[in-house]
C-alpha cells in the first residue's frame, strides 16, 4: 500500500511539472515576431484597424484562428506595454471583449521616467481587491486626490504584473476609469529585460522543461511497470 501511495504521489508531482510548463504564456515580443506584427506605440492606426477583424471574424466566441491571435496579439501587446495616451480608448474597451476568449502574451509596460517604481504586491492576497474596494469608497474615479494615490498603485501593480483572475471583474473593468483619473498618481513596473526582444533561448528552454518532465513521467510508468512486474513474480 505504501508503495502504491508513493508512486501516485510522485506522478501526480511530474505530471503537474508537465502542466506547469505548457500553462507558460509566451512573450509579446516572441509572438508577434511569430505572427509578423510589430509593437510600436506610435502606430495607433494598426491598433484600430485590428478591432473590425476581431468582430468580422467572431473573435470573440473562437479565437483559435490565425486572424483572430494575430489581432487580438496587436491590441493586448500594445495596450499592455505603451503608455496609456498612446492607446486608442476604444482599443482599451474592446480589449476585455475578447480577453476571456483568446490568449493573453506577457509584456511589462513602457517605463515613464518621471514616475516612481510601483509597490512589490503579492498576487493571490487579495490586495488588489481591496484596493479597488477602497478607490470605490474614496470617491477616486472622479476626483482622484493623494489620499487615492497608495490604493491606485497596488491595484496597478496586481493588474498589471499577476494573472488576470488575482483581480475582480469589476475591479478589472474598472482598472482604466482609475488609470485614467489618477494619472498624476502612476507608477513604473521595472524589469532589466527589454521587453521588444523576442528571447528564443527562454522558449525553448520552456518547451525543454515540458519535454524533459514528460521523459520523467514515461520512466516512471517503466519503473512502476517493473517493479509491479517483480512483485508478481
Amino acid at each position: 500500500m505504501m508503495f502504491q501511495r508513493l508512486t501516485c504521489a510522485a506522478l501526480f508531482l511530474a505530471l503537474g511539472g508537465v502542466q506547469a510548463a505548457e500553462e507558460d504564456h509566451e512573450t509579446c515580443a516572441c509572438l508577434a515576431e511569430e505572427l509578423g506584427f510589430t509593437i510600436n506605440c506610435a502606430a495607433e492606426d494598426v491598433m484600430k484597424a485590428a478591432l473590425p477583424l476581431l468582430q468580422t471574424n467572431d473573435c470573440d466566441t473562437d479565437c483559435s484562428s490565425t486572424v483572430c491571435k494575430t489581432q487580438f496579439g496587436i491590441i493586448q501587446a500594445h495596450h499592455d506595454y505603451c503608455l496609456g495616451s498612446d492607446v486608442p480608448e476604444e482599443v482599451e474597451a474592446a480589449l476585455h471583449i475578447y480577453e476571456d476568449t483568446c490568449e493573453s502574451c506577457e509584456i511589462v509596460r513602457l517605463v515613464d521616467p518621471n514616475l516612481p517604481e510601483c509597490p512589490a504586491v503579492v498576487c493571490n492576497d487579495g490586495s488588489g481587491n481591496d484596493a479597488y474596494n477602497k478607490l470605490v469608497g474614496n470617491g477616486c474615479g472622479t476626483t482622484c486626490t493623494a489620499a487615492c494615490a497608495d490604493d491606485f498603485r497596488i491595484l496597478k501593480a496586481v493588474h498589471d504584473t499577476c494573472e488576470e483572475d488575482s483581480l475582480d471583474t469589476a475591479a478589472e473593468l474598472a482598472f482604466h476609469t482609475y488609470e485614467e483619473a489618477c494619472e498624476d498618481f502612476n507608477c513604473n513596473i521595472l524589469t532589466e529585460e527589454d521587453q521588444l526582444e523576442c528571447h528564443h533561448d527562454e522558449g525553448e528552454g520552456g518547451d525543454s522543461a515540458a519535454a524533459g518532465n514528460w521523459h520523467a513521467v514515461a520512466l516512471l510508468l517503466v519503473s512502476v511497470s517493473g517493479a509491479w512486474t517483480a512483485l508478481i513474480v
